[in-house]
């Protein structure tokens, strides 16, 4: 029996893996869970010693498994890291099964299935929200390659898709218990999974772009961030070679450029940005193109005088102050404009005390990083206004929906992708920015240090790709609008009623344990 059980949660990792981007194999998502459920099963009914820990044991082998197999790549940045980050999320991922277990096990079958996709959801928001948040991995990520059947993420975002998929799998696991009950569930199946793509299709073949076109220029310069971009005395060269591949492509229709995150890597002060000659070169290049705005990636850095933040460094003769991963906007010469990054990698940019051992080498400055309050937009020479996504952040779909929120008229990424390698890792992040164009309906113009750069529509469609390990200039057309979305209005509803809803099952499952335990007492 142990082999079988075995069997069944390799087989569940196995489908995890087998429909994560960038395979085309989404829908493989709906039935992936299906094995655990039926180790769950199998084990209630049997009298057998170490339930829990069998069900945890197997259900840990599988989620580990879909880590491991899935983002294998960010061993490339750190091994020592990686590997904390495979076991620690894995484990993490047990706790709304285990909580689906105990539900199940206290108050009955109707109770503990239908927790099983709240304590889901409930634990995907949570992990979007909170200081280790690594939300890579949330399921409704899992379509980023097959986005044209998800064009309804416009008004239930990504958790929608994790929704979609959950109650999917407790279908089909439902109509393999149920014999009697297996030909209505299999249709209710059908019906869950096919009308939404249908829906979905529909959306995706008769959406027209909205608003007006604008051309930007991304650049892509290629540089090696391990040996090359952050070497002392390469800046002017750097930023030399940036501004050749810009002017390649400006036009007198060119309205934006984007460099990639970090692309001025050695930092500078912000009150004193105009002091700076990297700066001041900025300012003669802009000043070439009066309805140009740059917007680039640098690291940054503020002084504080007062009480620092709970983020700030000491140095001993010179005082606090923060370090910052920052977009800088310059729409006219003489004046800069600042975004910190929000949205900080764990252990990579921002280290919680209990990691703080296990920092990752993944996107430029290891060690804590000063953070933005909330998000907020550049607004470029002609009145356009962006929203300067920054990597790491472009995984939110609540977050970016904050741009949008704010005025935002299409989106912005830069990033530098270049730490995994030529790895799905890239590919990846490329294909999730396809989710956020979709969620919010704003085109997406992305500038990464290499692969991927381009340009996405607002069903998600890549216009333009670049090659990676390419030196490239990207021009296009993004379509500006002041729209909002249900989903840019209201955000992750769908995962902050499931946190309530969860509470609520939890209750009843603690509740049901009280009286058992009195029913019990109240028997001897």
């Amino acid at each position: 029996m142990k082999y079988k059980f075995l069997a069944l949660s390799l087989f569940s990792g196995f489908l995890l893996w087998l429909a994560w981007p960038v395979k085309p194999l989404g829908f493989l998502l709906h039935v992936a869970f299906v094995p655990l459920l039926l180790i769950e099963y199998e084990l209630s009914k049997k009298t057998v010693k170490k339930k829990t820990l069998k069900f945890f044991s197997y259900s840990y082998v599988a989620l580990l498994i879909w880590n491991l197999a899935t983002t294998w790549w960010v061993y490339n940045a750190s091994p020592g890291g990686a590997t904390f980050a495979f076991f620690a999320n894995a484990l993490l991922m047990t706790i709304p099964l285990m909580l689906f277990y105990y539900t199940k096990k206290a108050a009955g079958n109707i109770a503990g299935y239908f927790s099983f996709p709240i304590y889901w959801l409930a634990f995907e928001y949570i992990h979007l929200n909170w200081d280790l948040t690594w939300p890579w991995l949330t399921l409704g990520n899992g379509f980023a390659s097959i986005y044209p059947i998800v064009q309804w993420y416009s008004f239930s975002g990504h958790l929608g898709g994790s929704l979609w998929v959950l109650v999917g799998n407790l279908l089909i696991f439902l109509s393999i218990r149920d014999r009697q009950l297996n030909k209505v569930l299999i249709s209710l199946f059908s019906l869950w999974f096919g009308i939404p793509v249908i829906i979905s299709l529909s959306m995706y073949f008769s959406y027209k772009e909205k608003g007006k076109p604008v051309e930007v220029v991304v650049v892509q310069p290629n540089v090696d961030p391990y040996n090359e971009k952050f070497v002392s005395g390469s800046e002017e060269t750097q930023m030399e070679a940036m501004i050749k591949l810009s002017k390649q492509a400006i036009s007198p229709a060119t309205r934006f450029v984007a460099w990639p995150e970090t692309a001025l890597a050695w930092g500078f002060f912000e009150k004193e940005a105009n002091q700076s000659e990297i700066v001041d070169s900025l300012y003669k290049f802009i000043g070439q193109y009066p309805k140009l705005s740059l917007l680039t990636g640098v690291s940054t850095y503020v002084l504080y005088k007062e009480k620092p933040t709970p983020t700030a460094r000491y140095e001993k003769g010179f005082g606090y102050y923060d370090a910052f991963n920052t977009a800088m906007n310059i729409s006219k010469p003489g004046s800069c404009s600042f975004y910190h990054k929000s949205k900080l990698v764990p252990g990579v940019e921002y280290i919680p005390p209990i990691i703080k051992k296990c920092a990752i080498n993944l996107g430029g400055v290891v060690g804590g990083l000063g953070r933005a309050d909330s998000a907020s937009v550049f607004t470029g020479a002609t009145g356009i206004k962006t929203a300067p996504v920054i990597c790491y952040e472009s995984i939110f779909g609540a977050y970016v929906a904050k741009f949008v929120r704010k005025g935002a008229s299409f989106i912005t990424i830069i990033t530098n992708d270049a730490w995994w390698g030529n790895t799905p890792g890239h590919r990846q992040h490329f294909d999730y920015a396809r989710l956020r164009s979709i969620e919010t309906r704003k085109s997406i113009a992305r500038s990464a240090n290499t692969g991927t750069s381009g340009f996405i529509n607002q069903r998600g469609d890549a216009l333009q790709k670049s090659k990676y390990g390419v030196k490239t200039v990207l021009k296009g057309n993004v379509f500006v609008n002041n729209e909002l979305t249900f989903y840019v209005k209201y955000g992750d509803y769908i995962g902050l009623a499931a946190m309530y809803f969860s509470l609520f099952f939890i209750a009843i499952m603690l509740f049901a344990k009280i009286i058992r335990i009195k029913k019990s007492y109240n028997g001897n």
